[in-house]
This record gives structure tokens, sequence and C-alpha cells, in this order.
């Protein structure tokens, strides 16, 4: 049975495919970062005049959207070092539990060192963030910087962070909150400053400032995936060139602060896109992909998206529906050793030569080697020196391919960290990273953790790092430390948002109602037997 589907437009892509060998956003979303961090750069847009060069927003003038100089492709002594620190995160994901447990015991070894009055309290911190800087800790008193932050801008508030509804958001109720909200206003002018004008028509005097802003955020979102690319369709929509459907106000909003995390200077180089569910999460993702393809000198075009296999199917005909057919010409369908079995020794060649490729986490998984050293070897050099033949040798095709984008969808699936498929996740190559989620954390804070590792978040450090500077639930600072990054790489909006006075998205009146249903007499046992057995394992 043949597992790979090929999707071409034409006979001549698939030697196309082939080797020739056999063998921040246009405003800061957040207050100023910790002071370790560097600030965030301005908006960055591909030229649509030169082939080999970017134009990068200035810094200094954060009013002018226009203000650009030139940044000079990315040199190859520099990708090289790219792609050898990605070969190295991949590795060391496999054995990140086990640097874990050294750490630990080097931890305990340092701690009862410093009760017998032979360590100083300077090496007691490490491993603490920002402990080389000595602005970041003084005894007694919080992080600097923390007293300047700016206030945010009026166009951040709500829809751009908001992060406490990971918490408390609820569909049903965010939708039905907006209801008596007005219609937004829609023009047929196919001209951009007038449709963003007629926008303010109809809001509430005591709201137009707050509208004002939201429209100079919109413009500065159109200006960022291209002023010459996205045009009012003349429906209350935006046309954005290369997509066949239109973007509603947010959704421009939502590609144009993607299409900044990737081309800007700060890491992670990716992010979070957390929005409710309905607000179109997998149309912001397209219309990313193709305001941001891969340039001519990058090591590989492809973008990798991973979700379930039901959604396998549904990503490509999303592709298909949104995009030109001239968009995404190389598309396939990843399906494991039957991909190997057909192509051989040019099967990675392939994947790197392909615009999209898709395929499901458990593909992902197969192609991890796990970490399972021989019950002889005991010594923690000796096991990674085992690791790193053993993962050189078993890595499969998905493991060897760097990308150039990395999309997780349904991204809640890699939410523990000790799964497998949460490590052979941390371990995929790619310049590019986001995980698609509306509900990226469900039960404890600590659950960020593999979205931090994924993402390449600095200072996310071990799992046990992590909770001290981002999880401890006996020191506040680390909720307001945690919320700061956060904002730097995550987008979160719900159906409770609203734009110039109206619902981000019209959703009719729901109605909820519970119905209690008692077990027969076969669905109660089981219960019970299940019940019984995990009250018994829980008192162990």
């Amino acid at each position: 049975m043949l597992l790979l589907q090929l999707i071409l437009y034409n006979s001549e892509d698939l030697e196309e495919l082939l080797p020739p060998s056999e063998d921040e956003l246009f405003v800061r979303q957040s207050p100023l970062p910790p002071p370790s961090l560097k600030r965030p750069h301005a908006a960055t847009v591909q030229s649509d005049n030169e082939d080999n060069a970017f134009l990068v927003g200035s810094d200094a003038n954060d009013s002018d959207p226009d203000a650009y100089t030139i940044r000079k492709p990315q040199s190859k002594k520099k990708r090289a070092k790219e792609l050898e620190k990605e070969l190295q995160d991949s590795m060391l994901a496999g054995i990140e539990l086990e640097i874990g447990k050294d750490q630990k015991k080097a931890g305990r070894k340092a701690r009862a060192t410093k009760k017998d009055g032979k360590s100083d309290s300077r090496k007691s911190r490490k491993g603490k963030l920002g402990s080389k800087s000595k602005d970041n800790t003084t005894k007694g008193k919080k992080v600097k910087g923390k007293a300047k932050t700016k206030k945010a801008r009026p166009t951040q508030e709500g829809y751009l962070n908001n992060i406490d509804s990971l918490f408390t958001s609820n569909i049903y109720d965010d939708a039905n909150a907006n209801l008596n909200r007005p219609s937004l206003n829609v023009s047929s002018t196919l001209v951009k400053e007038q449709a963003l004008k007629s926008l303010l028509a109809g809001v509430p005097l005591d709201d137009l400032n707050k509208a004002r802003a939201q429209k100079q955020h919109i413009l500065r979102a159109t200006k960022t995936l291209g002023a010459r690319k996205v045009k009012a369709d003349g429906k209350g929509g935006w046309k954005f060139k290369g997509m066949t459907s239109s973007l509603y106000n947010h959704q421009v909003q939502g590609a144009a602060w993607m299409r900044e995390r990737e081309t800007g200077d700060v890491e992670p180089l990716g992010g979070l896109q957390a929005d409710e569910m309905g607000l179109g999460k997998t149309v912001m993702t397209i219309a990313c992909m193709i305001s941001n393809p891969p340039t001519p000198d990058s090591t590989s075009r492809c973008t990798l998206i991973v979700c379930t296999p039901a959604l396998v199917t549904q990503w490509e005909s999303e592709l298909r529906k949104h995009s030109e057919p001239e968009v995404f010409r190389r598309m396939l369908k990843y399906h494991g050793k039957e991909f190997s079995r057909i192509y051989g020794r040019s099967a990675e060649g392939v994947i790197q030569n392909a615009d999209v490729v898709f395929t499901s986490y458990q593909e992902v998984l197969k192609s991890y080697p796990r970490f399972r050293p021989p019950k002889e070897i005991v010594l923690s050099e000796k096991k990674r020196e085992w690791w790193t033949e053993e993962y050189e040798k078993n890595r499969d095709i998905l493991h060897r391919v760097h990308f150039h984008r990395i999309v997780l969808d349904e991204a809640q699936i890699i939410k523990n960290h000790l799964s497998q498929i949460s490590i052979a996740c941390r371990g995929l190559m790619g310049k590019h990273r986001w995980a698609i989620s509306g509900t990226p954390i469900q039960n404890r804070v600590e659950e960020f953790f593999p979205f931090f590792k994924f993402l390449r978040v600095p200072h996310t450090g071990t799992v046990e790092v992590f909770k001290e500077n981002f999880a401890d639930p006996d020191n506040s600072d680390t909720t307001d430390r945690l919320h700061s990054f956060l904002k730097q790489f995550m987008i979160r909006r719900t159906h409770r948002d609203s734009l110039f006075g109206s619902a981000l998205v019209e959703m009719p009146k729901n109605t909820q109602r519970t119905i209690e249903i008692e077990f027969n007499e076969v669905e109660r046992a089981i219960y019970e037997a299940v019940k019984t057995r995990y009250i018994q394992k829980i008192n162990r």
C-alpha cells in the first residue's frame, strides 16, 4: 500500500525536487524585557526591489513605520554556526532529563559544601536567571528595571496579549459577552486610507481615541506585511497578495505580528499563537508563510507542519483554499519508511526542496531515537558518549533536515515534557518555530516548559531551572517574569476582545444545557473498577 502522496501542479516539479547528486510587531507588545535580554527589533519587511537584501525598521524612531535601512544577507559562517547549534540542541533534547539529574546532584553537593562554609554565596546562585548581571538581583529587592517599565500603549490593550484569559477563558461566555456590540462599519472603497477611516464611523465618542489608535495599529500591520501587498477588499476585509481569501482586521494584526517575530533580531524567531478557537489561527499562519518565504541563500525552503492524522488532509485543503496555486507548488505528505524506500538517498533533498511537508506527531516520534542506554553503562559521561553515537546512527529524515519553518498544530500535545512525543518535537531542527494552540496549558504553569524548549527561548534551562525562574508558587516575582517573557513571543486574543467597538468575529448567540445521564450496570461497574484502581495507586 502506497503511503506517500505527492501533490504537484505539473510533472516538471518532480525533477526540481530531486537534488543534482544521487547521493516586534510595528509596536512593542510588552513592557521592557528583563535586563539580561536585548530589546526586540522593529518591523522587518522584505524589499520588493532587492533580491538579496532586507528592509529593517529603525529602533530609534518607533513613530515612523517607513524608516528603513538595508540589512545584508546572512553570512555563510553565521549560517554554519546556527546549523551547528541546531544540531547540538536537537541531540541534547534526548538527554535533557539526564542532564537535569546531573545538575540536581551537583546542586545538592554545592548546598552541602555551602553548609560547611567551603563555598561562597555567589556560586549558590549559579543557574538562576540573570545571575551574570550585577544589576539583575539585589538583596531583598526586585529585579532592576521593573519600576521603569513603560506603560502599555493603547494599541496593546486586551487583544494582543490577553495572558490572564489562558486560565479563565470560556469560549461560550466570551462570545455571548459581545452579542450586543454593533456590527463593524463596512465600506465598499478599495482605497486603504478611506477604508481605515470608515472603520471609525459609528464608534461611540468614549471609545474614539482607542479606535484611532487601533486604526494606526492596523495601518502599521499592513505595512509590515507589505504596503503594496495588502489592499482593502471593499467588504470590510483585507486582500493580501498570494492569498485567495480576505483577512479580517485582527487577522492582519496577527499575521503581521507573526512575520515580525520571524524577521526580528531577538530569539525566539517564532512564537506561541494562542488565539482562542474560531479566530483564524490557520489562516494567519498561512499569511505568515506567504509573507516570509525562504531567501535564496536558505539551507532549506521547506515548512514542516506537524498535526494529528485527522488534520493532515485539513491543512492541505486549507492551503489550497486560502493561497494562490503558484505559492505552494510542491506539497508532500510524509509517511515514514515508505518515503525513504521510494526516494532512497534523495529523500532528504526532496523534503528540503518542497514548499510544505505535512506529517503527524507519530511520524516525528518514530524519527527520533530513544534514550535507553545499556544497563552496564552507569557513568553519565559514558551515557552521553553512547547517546551521541545512537543519535547520529538512528535519527531518521525528519531529524536530519533543517527546516525553514516548523509549525506544531494542536501543540498542547507536547505539554508533558517527559513524553517521547514532546522530546521528539523539541529535537526537530528549524529556523522559525511556531506552536499553535488555543489551550496551551490546562493544569499547571509548568506546562509552558516544553513550549519554551521547542521555541528555543533563551534562559529556559532545565525543568528545575524553569520552575525556579518562572513557576515558583512561593515567589510572586516568577509570575511577573513569566508574563514578561510571554508578552514577547505569545499572541492571545479571545472572542471577548473587540476592535472599533465591535466583536472580532460576529458569532450567533449560544445556549448551554447540561444533561445528566445515569450509568447502566455495566458502565457503573467499569467506572467503579477504574476509580478503585487509581485510588489504590495514589495511596501507595
